[in-house]
């Protein structure tokens, strides 16, 4: 007797996909604010090149876990920290750069 196995595959809209605008238009935001908040990592998504995809189960996950949290403050303070980082490393670079004599 042959064994066969039969997956069944249940989509739900769970499994949906968002575009950046999309996500921005759950939520009452621009386009840039959602995109701030893949940078910094907070927001989860997948990436396919350029384009940046967001699992609706992966939003509604991320707002019933940051309920109460002003999310532009936790933006800034990344925005804040990476041009730090960036000044930082401009200057090491500098000085690494310079040659003695």
């Amino acid at each position: 007797m042959k064994d066969e196995t039969t997956i069944k595959v249940v989509m739900d809209s769970s499994d949906e996909l968002l575009t950046v605008p999309d996500v921005a238009k759950r939520i009452g935001t621009e386009p840039n604010f959602v995109r701030d908040l893949l940078k910094t990592g907070l927001l989860p998504y997948i990436s396919f090149g350029r384009y940046k995809r967001v699992r609706k189960f992966a939003l509604n996950k991320f707002l019933a876990q940051c309920d109460g949290v002003d999310l532009t403050a936790k933006v800034a303070e990344y925005k804040a920290a990476a041009k730090f980082r960036e000044c930082h490393d401009q200057r090491e670079h500098c000085k690494s750069s310079v040659v003695a004599f």
